[in-house]
């Protein structure tokens, strides 16, 4: 069943007849969607979230997180495949899940947090010395590179000219 305002508004049409029933119904329609659009955003909303995704800021995040979990994958993958079996290798065990000790019926299990703290300095120590410290030595050659040639030195004459300025314009104070 229908509210009570289309009944009335539906009454209406049929008795106003079908051509000017269809007119009617959308200018009405079209004078409730002015009403409702400060409420909506206006028929702008579309326009503006277009805008904002194709904002620079939201695009160079979405790229940054998909390199990111892919670089990710990288380094879990190296230190899995390479770091802990060289770390296995040196202690003779490879997984320490099983390392715990028991206090009165309670069940200690540090070996999980060992694997937990051996994964983060590994992970830890191939970011840093594999990506971050050569960046920073790749930076520090681009700046040196980079950086302004000194100043010509003056020539004898204008070095004196300079002077004399100088002591002209301290003695105006």
């Amino acid at each position: 069943m229908l509210p009570w305002y289309y009944r009335r508004q539906e009454a209406h049409l049929r008795a106003v007849g079908s051509v000017c029933g269809r007119v009617i119904k959308s200018v009405s329609f079209r004078l409730r969607a002015k009403k409702l659009a400060p409420h909506l955003g206006g028929f702008h909303l579309v326009k503006e979230f277009r805008d904002f995704i194709l904002r620079g800021n939201v695009v160079d995040l979405a790229i940054a997180v998909v390199i990111g979990l892919a670089f990710g994958a990288v380094v879990t993958a190296f230190v899995e495949n390479i770091i802990t079996p060289l770390i296995a290798a040196i202690v003779g065990q490879q997984d320490f899940a099983a390392l715990d000790f028991t206090i009165r019926d309670s069940v200690f299990g540090y070996g999980i947090f060992l694997n937990a703290l051996i994964s983060f300095v590994s992970v830890a120590a191939v970011v840093f010395f594999f990506i971050v410290k050569p960046m920073n030595m790749l930076l520090a050659r681009i700046k040196a590179d980079a950086a302004p040639p000194p100043p010509p030195a003056l020539s004898a004459e204008a070095q004196r000219f300079l002077n004399e300025l100088t002591e002209a314009l301290r003695g105006l104070k």
